[in-house]
């Protein structure tokens, strides 16, 4: 008999989400505690992070932590992990998520914002899964990482300018790609989801509503994602109904990159 439930249970572990203090992050931090899964909340401020992490725990019952690192500061990262580790105990879950996006055109883009969006998005993104992989396997343990990648591993999106972003995220879908073969025959699973345009809180920033229209317009079920639309494909990346999915780039667009 098929146990449903336990099949996408995330009980018995504790997972660690970055860029978890709004956002994407902050929404599938939700979806992963009303799975079970006891959580730590990590953002670039202390402040935000702790109340993401209050407020989670007052809703679904679970043990969690927020905790200040900066992904792109490898000593922070192995810290973060440390903490995790001695307040939850030991991390099998990751939630790969903290990046940031700047537009601009190439020809003029400064080389101080190209570094941080690659620091960010890539060199964090590989400190934090070497932190969370050396882990698990100095102590033998099974875990999964799923990281957040973009449509743009496929597609060029316009009229924005995204070289830097394009660049960061297209590198970290081939490191996830080369850990998942690497890390196979050890037990930790590795997989991305690419969103499409997901109507976050930044995006509702954006000035030109004219930008926003044209994605509208281009995408094929004729609205922008929104976060939630995400959570599922999160849960399922993590839980044991993926025991044979690893290298998986899920693709959550709207079928954009289709057209």
């Amino acid at each position: 008999m098929v146990q449903f439930e336990k099949l996408f249970s995330l009980k018995d572990h504790v997972a660690i989400i970055t860029g978890g203090s709004r956002g994407i992050g902050r929404t599938c931090a939700d979806f992963i505690a009303a799975a079970g899964a006891d959580v730590a909340i990590i953002g670039t401020h202390y402040d935000t992070a702790n109340i993401a992490a209050t407020q989670i725990s007052k809703e679904y019952g679970v043990r969690t932590l927020g905790l200040e690192c900066h992904v792109e500061v490898r000593e922070e990262v192995y810290d973060m992990i440390d903490k995790v580790e001695k307040v939850l105990g030991t991390p099998t879950l990751l939630f790969n998520n903290a990046g940031i996006c700047e537009n601009g055109n190439t020809e003029d883009f400064p080389e101080e914002l190209w570094r941080r969006i690659i620091n960010v998005n890539l060199t964090g993104a590989f400190f934090v899964m070497q932190a969370f992989g050396q882990k698990l396997l100095s102590l033998g343990k099974p875990g999964s990482i799923v990281s957040t990648t973009s449509m743009n591993t496929r597609i060029c999106c316009t009229p924005q300018h995204e070289t830097a972003y394009n660049a960061s995220k297209a590198g970290l879908l081939q490191l996830c790609r080369s850990l998942a073969v690497e890390w196979g025959n050890r037990n930790i699973r590795v997989n991305c989801i690419s969103p499409g345009y997901i109507m976050t809180e930044l995006t509702k920033r954006i000035s030109d509503p004219e930008m926003i229209h044209s994605w509208v317009q281009a995408s094929p079920i004729g609205r922008l994602g929104e976060e939630r639309d995400l959570g599922g494909a999160v849960i399922y990346l993590l839980s044991d109904a993926a025991q044979f999915t690893t290298g998986c780039e899920l693709m959550i667009d709207g079928a954009f990159t289709l057209i």
